[in-house]
C-alpha cells in the first residue's frame, strides 16, 4: 500500500502470519502498531517516506526473520537498542532522518552488508562497530561526523565508504585506509602523508596504478 495517503496502518496486518513483505513507503503514516509483531516470517520491511517518529522496540522482538529494513525520510530521533534483535538483518537504511547516535547495541548486528545513514546529525561511531564484520557498504554522507574510530580498520569485508559532506564543509579525517584492500572511499579529508606532501584522494582502489597486463 505505498503512494498513498494513509495516515496509519491497520492493525490486523498482524494478523497475516505467513507475511514476508510489507511496503508502506511514501505515505503519511507517523505511527507502526506492535500487533506487526507478530508477522514473524517478515523479511522485508519499507516504511520510507513517511513522518515516522519512533520504531516501536516491540518489533524488534517480534520481526526477528527480518532481512531489509527500509525507515529512510521520517522524522526518526533514535534507534531503539532492541535493535540487535534483529541478528540476521542484511541491509538497513536510515537515511534522512534526524538520529544523532548511533547505539552500541546496533553494533551487534554481525550480518548487516549495507548500511545507509546519509543526511543524519551523527557526530561520532562506536568503536563497537568492529562487530560489523561482513558489512561491504557504509554511507555517511552529510552527517556531523569529525572522524572514524580506529575501529574502521577491523571492517575487511568493506568497499565502499561515503563520506560526501560528512562534518562541516567536508572536514571528516581519515586515517592512512591503503591497507585496507578494495575499499573505495568517497569524500574525506585524507591524512597527510609522513613526508608532508599529502596527495588528494582519487577514489580508486588499492593497486590499481601500473603493472603489467595479465
Amino acid at each position: 500500500f505505498s503512494n498513498n495517503k494513509l495516515v496509519e496502518v491497520p492493525t490486523e496486518l498482524g494478523m497475516l502470519n505467513n507475511l514476508c513483505e510489507l511496503h508502506g513507503g511514501a505515505n503519511a503514516i507517523a505511527v507502526l502498531p506492535v500487533s506487526l509483531a507478530s508477522c514473524t516470517t517478515l523479511r522485508t520491511l519499507h516504511f520510507g517516506r513517511n513522518v515516522l517518529e519512533a520504531f516501536p522496540a516491540e518489533l524488534c522482538h517480534g520481526l526477528t526473520a527480518l532481512r531489509e529494513m527500509h525507515l529512510y525520510q521520517n522524522k526518526l530521533t533514535s534507534i531503539p537498542p532492541d535493535i540487535s534483535c534483529i541478528a540476521g538483518l542484511e541491509k538497513l537504511t536510515l537515511s534522512n532522518n534526524s538520529i544523532s547516535k548511533i547505539p552500541e547495541e546496533m553494533c551487534t548486528l554481525g550480518s548487516l552488508v549495507e548500511l545507509y545513514l546519509c543526511n543524519n546529525p551523527i557526530t561520532a561511531l562506536p568503536a563497537s562497530i568492529s562487530g560489523w564484520r561482513v558489512l561491504e557498504e557504509l554511507s555517511l554522507r552529510g552527517t556531523k561526523l569529525k572522524a572514524l574510530p580506529n575501529e574502521i580498520f577491523m571492517l575487511r569485508a568493506l568497499t565502499h565508504l561515503d563520506l560526501r559532506s560528512a562534518g562541516k564543509k567536508e572536514t571528516c579525517k581519515l586515517a592512512d585506509m591503503s591497507g585496507m584492500k578494495g575499499l573505495v572511499v568517497v569524500g574525506g579529508v585524507p591524512p597527510k602523508s609522513k613526508k608532508g606532501k599529502g596527495k588528494p584522494a582519487t577514489g580508486k582502489r588499492p593497486g590499481s596504478g601500473k603493472g603489467k597486463k595479465k
